[in-house]
């Protein structure tokens, strides 16, 4: 990904101006944050989601993030397990 200094720090989802995804189908662009239920920020901000188990490093310590992260569980992306919500109804025997 492409930011400038402003974007948040989290390796999963990133907030700030001007942010880029090297490759379209390692995270989704998210352009109008109330649409998706985000409160608004200033003028120009985005977020960027990362999807399946990939996660956001900086190049400044690039091999020392990867190797800290690579393989690890990380929370806040877009995968499955973290978007579907199970729901049961359970009725007890005997009532309709």
């Amino acid at each position: 990904m492409y930011a400038k200094r402003d974007a948040t720090a989290n390796l999963r989802y990133k907030f700030g101006e001007d942010l880029r995804a090297e490759s379209q189908a390692d995270a989704i662009m998210v352009n109008d944050l109330t649409a998706w239920g985000l409160p608004a920020k200033k003028l120009g901000v985005r977020m960027l989601l990362a999807t399946g188990d990939r996660f956001f490093v900086y190049p400044t310590k690039l091999r020392e993030y990867q190797s800290r992260y690579r393989g690890s569980f990380l929370h806040g992306g877009v995968t499955p397990e973290e978007l579907v919500l199970p729901i049961a109804l359970l009725t007890p025997r005997g009532s309709t």
